[in-house]
């Protein structure tokens, strides 16, 4: 997987995940809200379906350490270093977290039946697979990229709130990610000796 980043409006990096012709973009916009977007280098026609799926494996061990993170924390209710308060976000956490302990954040772009949504999912201990879905309803007001899936993570207002910090978090942690000097991880040579076989 090739990692690219670059310096944004808030001297900080957005950062791009590129696997083939597949492009995980993970950005902090001018409206202060964290966006995770994804193509496949193909225009989306009005009106169309579509669904993509990104793979983050122990090939990449920092960016999968990262999402493991993120997953987990949300499957704890790890939020400002607070553990379990399922009982304080049940509703919210009900709303993000399915019976076979998939991630589901439908953006907050839109109304949850019109806007474009993604799943987070564990595959194995090695892998997890982020699927974005965009839907063929149009909203009533603005318009759905044609170059994107977008995934909008309000930090004000979020239907999903306060698991928006868990996501603001990993966007932190992300920031000491230098794609020019990565050291090799012991795991990730564990994965490709597996997958070679």
């Amino acid at each position: 997987m090739e990692i690219n980043r670059t310096e944004n409006d808030f001297h900080s990096y957005d950062y791009c995940f590129i696997d083939g012709e597949k492009k995980l973009t993970i950005l902090f916009a001018r409206n202060l809200d964290l966006y995770l977007m994804i193509n496949d280098d193909q225009l989306m026609k009005f009106r169309e379906a579509r669904t993509l799926s990104f793979d983050i494996t122990k090939a990449d061990y920092d960016v999968f350490c990262l999402f493991d993170s993120l997953y987990q924390d949300i499957m704890d209710c790890k939020i400002y270093e607070m553990r379990d308060v399922k009982d304080t976000y049940r509703y919210e956490y009900s709303k993000l977290v399915d019976s076979n302990q998939c991630i589901t954040w439908i953006s907050d772009e839109d109304q949850e039946e019109i806007g474009d949504r993604f799943t987070m999912a564990k595959v194995n201990d090695d892998a997890y697979r982020l699927t974005f879905y965009r839907n063929d309803k149009v909203p009533d007001f603005g318009f759905k990229s044609p170059m994107y899936i977008s995934i909008r993570i309000r930090n004000s207002g979020s239907r999903y709130q306060p698991f928006n910090c868990v996501f603001m978090k990993m966007y932190q942690d992300l920031q000491n990610l230098d794609p020019n000097y990565r050291q090799i991880h012991f795991e990730e040579l564990q994965y490709m000796k597996k997958n070679a076989l």
